[in-house]
C-alpha cells in the first residue's frame, strides 16, 4: 500500500505514569491501533478547534446578543401591561 501523505516530523512529550494509564485507557476503548495515532488524532481534533473563529468571545457575543433580544421583548411586555394598568384604571375612575 502506497502511502499517500509521508509524516516526517516527530513530536516527542513526556508523560507520568498515571497521565500515560489514563491515555491508554482512552486509546484502548475508543479501538486506536495504537497509542501514537489516538494521540495524532487528539492532537490534530484540538488544533483544528483552535483554528475554529467559534471561541470563548464568539459564544460570548452570542448570549449578549439573545440578553439583548430577551432585554427587548421583557421591556415591550412590561410597557403593553403599564398602558393596559393605566387605561384600565381610567376606565374605572
Amino acid at each position: 500500500m502506497a502511502i499517500l501523505h509521508p509524516r516526517y516530523r516527530i513530536v516527542n512529550f513526556r508523560l507520568s505514569a498515571q497521565e500515560y494509564e489514563v491515555v491508554f485507557s482512552a486509546a484502548e476503548s475508543q479501538g486506536s491501533r495504537s497509542l501514537a495515532e489516538f494521540a495524532r488524532t487528539a492532537v490534530l481534533e484540538r488544533a483544528a478547534r483552535a483554528e475554529e473563529p467559534s471561541g470563548v468571545a464568539d459564544n460570548l457575543r452570542v448570549v449578549l446578543t439573545k440578553c439583548e433580544h430577551v432585554e427587548r421583548v421583557v421591556r415591550a411586555i412590561y410597557d403593553r401591561l403599564i398602558a393596559n394598568e393605566s387605561r384600565h384604571n381610567r376606565g374605572t375612575a
